[in-house]
């Protein structure tokens, strides 16, 4: 006997039901497959959201440090005073200025690698001494007077002020000098100058002291000797000044004194 319709049915139903099960189970696993794959998506598009925003900074960042670098190496070229710098880390001189170049004769080739034993920028080494220990005790120097040495062997005055800072990861010595040989000349004439403006105004000073003394003794002397000679001779005639008014003209020895004191 063959089973009976309503059992087939049955059986059909179940099998329809747990295949829309199973497909609900798909739909539903692949639905959470999607939102995983958009969340997934969406941070993958903050990252390179954030990754271009961090590479933008980047270059503007880097666009920054190379104007900077480049208004620091105007500065640096176009600085009216020599500027040298010396890796702390190696001994060698990594640059100079075109102003250290000009004043010492030196090119920039024969400064640059080379180190700061091999050239000799001090004339008198214990200035030398002394600048390298004033940097290791405050790790900065501010206008020490040296000597120092040009390529054809002269030597010029100058005030060297010295710094230790980090330069591209290096520890490094930045020295500026500047030349004061024509203010010491200045102040030297000024000095000479003064010195002879001085002793000329003590000798005029002096003279003219001596010629009012001298003036003021004739007076009283010959004040006294008049009023000496008026009370001798009270009859003797008053002369005539030459260039004296006839008010003017005194009428007797003392007056004559009086007057004679007061042209004076």
């Amino acid at each position: 006997m063959g089973r009976p319709e309503t059992d087939i049915a049955a059986d059909e139903i179940s099998l329809r039901r747990a295949a829309e099960r199973e497909l609900d189970a798909s739909h539903t696993e692949l639905a959470e497959q999607v939102a995983a794959r958009d969340e997934a998506q969406l941070r993958l598009e903050e990252e390179i959201a954030q990754r271009d925003r961090v590479i933008a900074e980047g270059e503007r960042t880097e666009a920054k440090l190379r104007d900077s670098e480049m208004a620091l190496r105007q500065l640096f070229d176009q600085n009216l005073d020599s500027m040298m710098i010396l890796d702390l880390e190696t001994g060698r001189y990594t640059d100079v200025n075109d102003e250290y170049t000009r004043n010492s004769g030196y090119r920039r080739e024969e400064i640059v690698g080379k180190r700061s034993r091999e050239h000799r920028a001090f004339e008198h080494p214990e200035e030398n001494i002394r600048l390298v220990d004033e940097l290791k005790r405050f790790g900065v120097v501010r206008n020490m007077e040296a000597t120092f040495r040009r390529k054809d062997g002269r030597t010029y005055s100058g005030l060297i002020s010295a710094l230790n800072l980090k330069l591209r990861g290096h520890w490094c010595c930045i020295t500026i000098t500047r030349d004061i040989g024509a203010l010491n000349e200045e102040r030297a004439f000024t000095g000479k100058a003064s010195c002879s403006a001085l002793s000329s105004w003590r000798l005029t000073t002096s003279g003219s002291a001596l010629d009012n003394q001298a003036r003021r003794l004739s007076s009283r002397l010959l004040m006294l000797l008049m009023l000496k000679v008026a009370t001798l001779t009270k009859s003797l005639s008053v002369p005539v000044l030459l260039g004296a008014s006839q008010k003017e003209q005194p009428s007797s020895l003392f007056q004559l004194a009086l007057f004679y004191r007061w042209k004076k």
